[in-house]
């Protein structure tokens, strides 16, 4: 017989040993050795990777069992496991073992430990864990759960919980430079009932609180808070309704010396659109309003007015606003923008987008309100390859009632080169022209220039 299984043999007989001396004597603590021998060591397979433990681990396991040191645990790892089990003396009325081994590695082993209050488990596999419960008004409840992946990626959680059994505090930690981080904690409320009310989720970053999320009974998000540490801090506070779609979110600015640096508070409906965004400056050990700006949306969700307001000498005061109409395809829309003058809204300008069916704005006229009527005034057209991505553009003037191209370029093994570029006087008039050609690589061949004299271009 090959000396592998005969060690494995000798182990499981001795578990067998202990279990049925416990079973024996489940009632009877007076034949139990309070000074046990620990067994010679047997050595494992070469298979099985070695792998540390958790202190609280092998802490927990030690105020029962006869064990190795901890320090040889984290050294030789798996090795030490079966090494430790080989020499167990159980000193509790009750205990259960099972011991699984295949093809020479350690699956499998449950302890069921004191009266039957403690469940503990470990596996053994690709990856190690352990996980600890504990019977709690007649449920076994976990308590501890360790992953280990490797020695740079070890995690463990550790649940709390009340005499009734409901869950009132979850941690987890990373294990970095031998000490445990926490990285993120959730915190559960109750009524006097025992009903369950809300959960607040922490998430931790270099120990410091980066989110929150607190869930109401529903197991719905009513509210986020976003902490971000980057050049000073900024912190996003959202209340969200039932559909978790946000109603009101508040975003604090601090600076690097930890003062206070703006606010901006937004509103929301209940399809999670902005109503309105009002932004604060810390003056004086006091928030003051600086500006907001307030949104409207048509039956569709589509936003059809959006208007910008400063704070000054204790009022609001309309500064200008956009106007936004739609074509029922959607593909048409418009962008208006108006500006309050003498106590009224005034046109100023205006962008009409025509797009296509994919969403892609293929020609956009700018237009400017004089004389109480729209004007031409530019335009952009732009064409697409069958992936959707930008292969051409030209930009034209509306000289004298009619559109001149000023600008035009192509897209050529993904880079853009400029075709056609022309200048103008300050009093609008043409001043200079230039064409360019290239080869089919993207190579310039030629550049020609022009200059506008008498009616017409002559080349230079």
């Amino acid at each position: 017989m090959k000396k592998k299984t005969i060690i494995y043999i000798l182990l499981a007989s001795l578990l067998l040993g202990f279990i049925t001396s416990c079973d024996e004597n489940t009632n009877d603590t007076t034949n139990v050795d309070p000074n046990p021998q620990i067994e010679p060591k047997k050595e494992i397979d070469d298979k099985i990777e070695d792998n540390a433990f958790s202190k609280k681990a092998f802490d927990e396991l030690s105020k029962s069992l006869t064990a190795i040191t901890y320090e040889d645990f984290l050294t030789n790892g798996k090795k030490s496991v079966l090494n430790y089990l080989s020499g167990l003396k159980y000193s509790y009325d009750s205990s259960y073992i099972t011991l699984d081994l295949l093809d020479g590695e350690f699956i499998d082993k449950r302890i069921l430990i004191g009266d039957s209050d403690v469940y503990q488990e470990y596996k053994f596999d690709k990856w190690v864990t352990i996980t600890e419960s504990k019977l709690i008004n007649g449920e076994f409840k976990e308590i501890y759960h360790l992953t280990y992946h490797s020695e740079s990626s070890i995690s463990k959680e550790e649940y709390t919980y009340d005499e009734k059994g409901n869950m009132l505090l979850i941690e987890g930690y990373n294990l970095s430079n031998d000490d445990w981080l926490l990285t993120c904690k959730i915190e559960y409320a109750y009524d006097e009932n025992g009903e369950f009310l809300t959960k607040t989720h922490y998430e931790f970053y270099d120990n410091r609180v980066y989110n929150t999320y607190i869930y109401d009974s529903n197991d719905e998000l009513i509210k986020r808070i976003e902490t971000i540490y980057s050049y000073g801090v900024k912190k996003y506070d959202n209340i969200y309704n039932g559909l978790n779609l946000r109603d009101k979110e508040c975003i604090i600015s601090y600076a690097k010396n930890g003062s206070f640096s703006s606010k901006e508070e937004y509103a929301y409906d209940g399809k999670g659109n902005v109503l309105s965004s009002i932004n604060s400056i810390y003056k004086n050990n006091a928030w003051v309003y600086d500006y907001k700006n307030e949104y409207t949306y048509d039956e569709k969700g589509k936003k059809i007015s959006e208007t910008y307001s400063k704070f000054r000498e204790n009022t609001w005061l309309d500064n200008y606003k956009h106007e936004y109409t739609y074509d029922e395809d959607g593909h048409t829309f418009t962008n208006i923008y108006l500006e309050y003058e003498g106590n009224e809204w005034v046109y100023k300008n205006k962008h009409e987008y025509l797009r296509d069916s994919n969403d892609k704005i293929i020609t956009e006229t700018y237009s400017k309100y004089k004389d109480n009527e729209w004007s031409y005034v530019g335009k952009g057209e732009y064409t697409y390859d069958e992936y959707d991505q930008k292969i051409a553009e030209i930009y034209s003037k509306y000289i004298n009632n009619e559109w001149v191209k000023i600008n035009e370029s192509k897209w050529i093994n993904g880079l853009r080169k400029e075709l056609l570029k022309i200048s103008f006087n300050p009093d609008d008039t043409f001043n200079t022209k230039e064409e360019y050609t290239y080869d089919e690589s993207g190579n310039l061949l030629k550049t020609s220039h022009y200059i506008y004299e008498d009616g017409k271009w002559i080349e230079q």
